[in-house]
């Protein structure tokens, strides 16, 4: 049984040298015999989640040589996700407008995961782009169909809603209309900013459009230079924050919480500290004891049939029917098995 007991920082944005055919020399030091520099940065950064997504390129030894630090004792990283950065040809207003778009993929399929370079590029092995130095959007949503991975869409947006000089490449510059589309269609799952000052500017406007759950806002280190990170170079003097997020650590549970604004913070204040809470539930079932662990808040029992949820709920409530209206649905729910049992500080609701 996993339980979340805080929230994690992550860094969905870091470069390596496989980013050289966009980069040139920013990202020469970041190669794969120096992966254990960018590991032991993390590390003094507390980093928990993270991925390498480079400019339409994806390296699967990269990948795996960073993965190897997933759970080290010597290293805050306890999961490591693939991910490219993608440049895509929108259509805005004004014409065609390009748009970085991080993309994280599920790595639940390693052997998928190995082939993500095989789709990027065309017969001669160069990458395929088919508007320039960028992906057309219907070329892009085609090589997502052939890597054949659940994915995390995150577009640059870099300055503030409100600025009226929107940053290369960020969202809003495909113009309003077609932003719009992209907020209400939910096209990405959230938009990356860097600057801590644009967090306030960016709270501001949502609330003033009632926007506060259509859009997410995390951010990125996007670091081009491992000697240096968090900084994107040696130059950079950007007021980087984390960002936090309230899931487990894994793709689903990064999902779970990029597709909803409550779980996303830039401070880790998910939990009260003080807050009293039930932190498990010892009990006996044939004359074996179990220890059961709860994180703060909601606790929801999900499994198939036959696995134990009855017999779980019926030890909860002492096998006994409560004869008020919520104990009918305790019963009806328990005799069909069609539930979600949730424990809640020694409270068992049902929802069918």
């Amino acid at each position: 049984m996993k339980v979340v007991e805080s929230g994690y920082k992550i860094d969905l944005h870091i470069h390596s040298v496989c980013s050289r055919s966009k980069d040139k020399g920013k990202v020469a030091f970041n190669t794969i015999d120096n992966i254990g520099v960018l590991a032991q940065k993390l590390n003094t950064n507390s980093v928990q989640m993270c991925a390498i997504t480079d400019h339409d390129a994806f390296g699967f030894e990269m990948y795996k040589a960073l993965k190897a630090y997933e759970n080290d004792e010597q290293c805050s990283v306890i999961k490591v996700f693939p991910g490219i950065e993608f440049t895509v040809e929108f259509l805005g207003e004004n014409g065609p407008t390009v748009l970085h778009v991080i993309t994280v993929f599920n790595d639940e399929d390693e052997a998928k995961v190995a082939k993500i370079a095989d789709c990027l590029v065309d017969d001669k092995g160069k990458t395929a782009y088919d508007r320039n130095s960028a992906f057309s959007e219907e070329k892009f949503l085609s090589i997502m169909r052939s890597i054949d991975l659940d994915t995390v869409l995150i577009v640059h947006q870099k300055r503030s809603l409100t600025s009226s000089h929107p940053y290369k490449n960020d969202a809003k510059t495909v113009g309003e209309e077609r932003f719009q589309e992209f907020v209400y269609t939910d096209y990405f799952e959230a938009f990356e900013f860097k600057n801590r000052k644009n967090e306030v500017f960016n709270k501001n406007f949502l609330n003033a459009q009632n926007l506060t759950e259509d859009i997410r806002f995390i951010t990125g280190s996007d670091c081009h230079d491992w000697q240096y990170y968090p900084k994107e170079t040696e130059r950079d003097n950007t007021d980087f924050v984390y960002t936090y997020v309230k899931c487990l650590p894994c793709f689903r549970g990064l999902v779970m919480a990029i597709t909803d604004h409550r779980r996303i913070k830039t401070v880790n204040s998910f939990f009260n500290p003080t807050e009293t809470y039930t932190k498990s539930l010892m009990i006996t079932i044939e004359g074996e004891a179990y220890e059961i662990p709860l994180s703060r808040g909601i606790n929801v029992i999900i499994g198939d049939n036959s696995i134990g949820k009855s017999l779980l709920l019926h030890k909860l409530t002492e096998y006994r029917k409560q004869q008020d209206t919520f104990g009918e649905l305790i019963s009806i729910a328990a005799d069909r098995k069609l539930f979600l049992s949730a424990v809640l500080n020694n409270t068992v609701k049902t929802i069918t």
